[in-house]
């Protein structure tokens, strides 16, 4: 006790002059705190499917606390119900069997695909080849976990333009910005002929030549017969530049909705797209970082890393408008009330309950 109060101490206070530091070492998410207010009452439900349930095992299983009511797992759930378990060489044959088992059930039994679930422990590696299959054997499902703003979808463009300010407009970066399809292209096929072009022409990454920068694709472009090309690589070179160099969140706004109108078409889809939706999110995020930039005079050195640093760490869950078979991160659905529940993918790794501790 007397070593955590100096160190304390220490991380509040300057030890030569005993007054506050201005970085405040300390960090409040240390110390414990007391968890239960006196005059309330705390009702808990099934506290094991928290990810941190571990650290606070002793907290809600040592303490008779009155005004805490836990309710766990094993108080309901059928300790003598048979949980049968199938065993797969390949994720491909598990996801074929699954798909299987869900047509099966819902054919034979007449069981709705409403009331089954599947859950997923790795969502985010998995859940494109599950969507995938699904698909294929006309089975519909709802998504019930948020997905990444930046992962398999519109919000990936932001990532894109990154990587390519970032490696210097490479060949790799630049087809991967060009192929990308979660967002409506105004010329696709000028996409395919810079893609192409790249690659007939070694674009591989930009250089120094006598101490002077060279642009491969530009030098490159200049002999290609259908000039459009060229044109088309000068306005996305511009676009990327213009939101990597942005000076603020406001600048970066502008020259977003400058490249918008330039490159894309996203007047050629529906209001209610997911293409839409996603990126009217990210949109969002970065209206809040204009506003909080002009409310307390603030700056960053890179706003448009700063932004996609936000993004990377944004989860948005789109609202679903259909109903189907409900496809969960693993655990989230162990005591939901489904006449059916698939665990894929259940191996050591992925059950496993770390405690940090």
């Amino acid at each position: 006790k007397l070593l955590y109060e100096r160190y304390s101490d220490f991380l509040l206070n300057d030890p030569k002059t005993g007054k506050p530091r201005e970085e405040r070492l300390y960090e409040p998410a240390w110390a414990s705190k007391n968890l239960i207010v006196a005059d309330k009452d705390y009702y808990v439900f099934f506290p094991e499917i928290l990810d941190d349930y571990a650290d606070y095992k002793d907290f809600f299983t040592g303490n008779d606390i009155p005004n805490l009511h836990v309710f766990f797992v094993k108080d309901t759930e059928d300790i003598n119900k048979e949980i049968k378990s199938d065993y797969f060489t390949n994720s491909r044959t598990e996801f074929r069997k699954l798909c299987l088992a869900l047509r099966h059930i819902h054919e034979t039994e007449k069981i709705s695909w409403r009331e089954m679930a599947v859950s997923i422990p790795d969502i985010d590696t998995y859940l494109p080849y599950i969507e995938r299959d699904l698909s294929l054997y006309a089975i519909p499902y709802v998504v019930r976990s948020g997905r990444k703003v930046t992962g398999i979808n519109a919000g990936s463009i932001f990532t894109c333009v990154k990587n390519v300010a970032d490696e210097d407009f490479s060949y790799d970066s630049m087809r991967a910005l060009l192929t990308n399809s979660f967002v409506p292209w105004k010329h696709e096929n000028l996409n395919e002929e810079l893609v192409r072009e790249g690659a007939n022409r070694k674009c591989i990454i930009n250089y120094e030549k006598n101490g002077r920068p060279v642009d491969v694709w530009a030098e490159s472009l200049k002999y290609v017969k259908n000039i459009q090309v060229s044109e088309w690589y000068s306005v996305i070179r511009k676009w990327v530049k213009s939101l990597s160099e942005a000076k603020d969140f406001k600048t970066l706004r502008q020259a977003w909705f400058t490249g918008r109108n330039q490159l894309f078409d996203f007047e050629s889809l529906p209001e209610d797209s997911e293409c839409n939706l996603v990126l009217g999110h990210c949109l969002d995020q970065l209206e809040e970082l204009v506003n909080l930039e002009e409310k307390y005079k603030v700056s960053v050195s890179k706003p448009f890393a700063f932004f996609v640093n936000e993004l990377d760490n944004a989860v948005y869950q789109p609202q679903n408008k259909t109903a189907g078979v409900n496809i969960f991160k693993y655990k989230v659905s162990a005591t939901a009330s489904f006449k059916y529940q698939f665990v894929v993918d259940a191996n050591q790794s992925n059950l496993s309950v770390m405690n940090s501790q």
